[in-house]
């Protein structure tokens, strides 16, 4: 099979590639013009494909026909609104939750409606109003607990936020809820196959404790098998077997690192499956039985990504490998199945594609390609993205990852490009614009995951807490410094630039290390810790609680020491500032705080601001010319190419 696939697959990727690797500066346009298709999901039948696409900066849900690619309906939102998680709920039936447009470096933020429709446009219903979605004083959104594959016309889902999660069994025609059972207390909950809830995580915010729940069904008490801090994390529950008797556990307590199986009946854990290192389990691989899927691997992202599977002698085990070794060096992910088993919805992507979509027929043991996300990346011109690691000046090892331009791979001139977040948020090996649009005008671009950030367990993120400025900015300050040494580096030649906590980090690198940067580019930044008491997130109770655990805000003193806004006396580096004066995240304050402060010191900038643009730029003209001009003023501090 792996030959076929391999003969296949080449056939498909040799129309899409280019014949010869060329080094001219490719349009800045050409990296950031949306995607006509942000996503596919097959229907459980294979007739159609659920499709989010996004139209003139609108992101909406089509539905296509799956042979003909005609479009059978369109569900469209107000113009300040977006679809944003969506999917199948039967064979005929699609759902799309409503979400704000906050600009694209911010997380959705659910509005509370969700809206369904039949394939073909037909039975059209919005499920949830807002109002049903109202707890606490907090937004929620539709949390589906169980799709019942045996009954087509219900789901089980949570609606919004409560201390108590009440689990109810949802008409998916007429929006209608029934009430099932409840979770333990602030807990997250997990059916089996057979539609019965009985799993949890829960915990206290108060206590920190987090504790794991089971029980045999939705009518018997909860009992709980474990108690830990939410800094250790030590269990979690992640799926039951295709029996519904016992439950898949990520184990990371006692010395014990793997996916263990624990006995609902014995309450005893098996291993089945041993982890090495601290990179954290990032998805779920299931075997193909539509009704009953059972976990068979897992991912995780150490630095490239890797499948990892429980029995690699598993058929479904040996087709993922299959395809992935067709491919060469792209990675697939299984997007899902139709319901009968044979046909595969799978997505591929590497550090120079952004994304492919194949078919795969069991049956006729063929795989067909569908499209690329954006066709219109030549990945030939594409630079080569590679994991490293260095040790910072505490002896902690912090990974990232370096692109370097085709060509000339030492005594760069280099941009830091720093993630924002920061917390559980990190930088993953794959496709990123911003690092080939850089590497391409011949910079080299150091991404690094500093501590706080995700995907290393959580003493690594919680351990950063309060450490904005400090331990989390000399991380960066040390990979600078680490990819000098290296010789990948011209050390007269870095500039720093990021977006929303990563334009915190650049302007606090250049305050901090006046002599090390030559500019920085601060992007919809957050510059004065005081001012966070404006943005969305903080009018949450849980948003303002974890403000205070991670930022400081309500110390006077710490949130003025730890703001860049407060050191700018001491840059000497060239600066481009960029917002929009829509943010709701960063808000206007934090540019004005900014920009003020650097006038009283006389410290001189560059500035872009743009109305109606919120956390980061979604208008196609206003990325343009923020890149442009970006271009423009890496070029003239550090020495980089130009767009003609």
């Amino acid at each position: 099979m792996m030959k076929r696939l391999l003969a296949l697959l080449l056939a498909a990727t040799t129309l899409l590639a280019s014949a010869a690797t060329q080094s001219e500066v490719i349009p800045v346009e050409t990296f950031f013009k949306p995607r006509n298709v942000v996503s596919l999901r097959l229907s459980p039948t294979g007739e159609y494909f659920a499709a989010q696409i996004e139209v003139d900066g609108d992101r909406k849900l089509a539905v296509l026909d799956a042979k003909t690619y005609k479009i059978l309906s369109l569900f469209q939102f107000d113009n300040d609104k977006d679809v944003g998680r969506y999917g199948w709920l039967n064979d005929e039936r699609v759902y799309a939750e409503m979400v704000e447009k906050t600009g694209p470096l911010a997380q959705p933020i659910f509005t509370g409606f969700v809206f369904a429709g039949n394939a073909d446009g037909s039975k059209q219903a919005q499920l949830l109003p807002r109002k049903s979605l109202r707890g606490s004083g907090e937004r929620g959104s539709l949390n589906i607990v169980s799709y019942l594959p045996e009954d087509p016309d219900h789901i089980l889902v949570i609606l919004g936020y409560s201390s108590y999660p009440e689990v109810k069994r949802m008409n998916v025609y007429t929006g209608r809820t029934v009430p099932v059972t409840k979770g333990p207390k602030y807990s997250r909950v997990i059916a089996d196959f057979k539609g019965q809830v009985r799993a949890a995580v829960g915990g206290d915010p108060e206590t920190e404790m987090v504790q794991i729940f089971v029980r045999d069904d939705n009518d018997a008490d909860w009992q709980m098998i474990r108690e830990f801090d939410r800094k250790t994390i030590g269990m979690s529950p992640l799926g039951f077997t295709k029996d519904s008797k016992n439950i898949y556990m990520n184990v990371r307590e006692d010395g014990k690192r793997g996916i263990y199986l624990f006995d609902t009946t014995s309450k005893e854990l098996s291993l089945i499956h041993s982890i090495e290192g601290d990179a954290d389990v990032e998805s779920m691989i299931y075997d193909s039985d539509f009704k009953n899927p059972e976990i068979i691997g897992i991912e995780r992202m150490p630095g490239y990504p890797v499948q990892e599977f429980f029995n690699p002698q598993h058929p479904d085990a040996q087709l993922q490998v299959a395809l992935q070794e067709a491919l060469g060096g792209e990675r697939i992910r299984i997007v899902n199945r139709t319901k009968d088993g044979n046909q595969t919805l799978v997505f591929a992507y590497s550090d120079t594609n952004p994304g492919t979509y194949f078919l795969f027929d069991k049956a006729k043991n063929n795989l067909d390609y569908l499209f690329d996300l954006s066709p219109h990346i030549d990945r030939e011109k594409m630079a080569e993205m590679k994991p490293v690691s260095f040790k910072a000046r505490d002896g902690l090892e912090i990974r990232g990852y370096l692109t370097l331009p085709k060509g000339k791979q030492k005594n760069l001139p280099m941009v830091m490009l720093v993630h924002g977040g920061p917390y559980g948020v990190k930088d993953d090996w794959g496709f990123n614009y911003e690092a080939q649009f850089l590497a391409n005008r011949g910079y080299a671009v150091f991404q690094v995951n500093y501590r706080g950030s995700g995907g290393r367990g959580s003493s690594f993120q919680y351990d950063a807490f309060k450490q904005v400025g400090v331990e989390m900015q000399n991380d960066l300050t040390d990979a600078t410094l680490w990819a000098v040494e290296q010789g990948y580096a011209d050390k007269d030649r870095l500039c720093i630039y990021g977006g929303s906590y990563g334009g915190y980090a650049s302007l606090m690198g250049v305050a901090k290390e006046p002599d090390l940067y030559k500019c920085a580019i601060g992007y919809v930044g957050a510059y004065d810790i005081r001012a966070f008491k404006h943005d969305i997130y903080h009018k949450r109770e849980s948003g303002r609680k974890f403000a205070r655990e991670a930022w400081g805000y309500g110390d006077e003193e710490f949130m003025t020491e730890r703001s860049p806004v407060s050191h700018v006396k001491n840059i000497k580096a060239d600066l481009f500032i960029a917002h929009g004066r829509a943010d709701k995240i960063c808000p206007m304050e934090h540019y004005e705080s900014l920009t003020e402060a650097l006038d009283k010191n006389k410290i001189p900038y560059q500035s872009m601001v743009k109305d109606h643009e919120g956390h980061g730029y979604r208008d196609l003209d206003n990325r343009v010319d923020f890149y442009t001009a970006m271009e423009k003023f890496l070029a003239k501090n550090i020495g980089g190419k130009v767009a003609k």
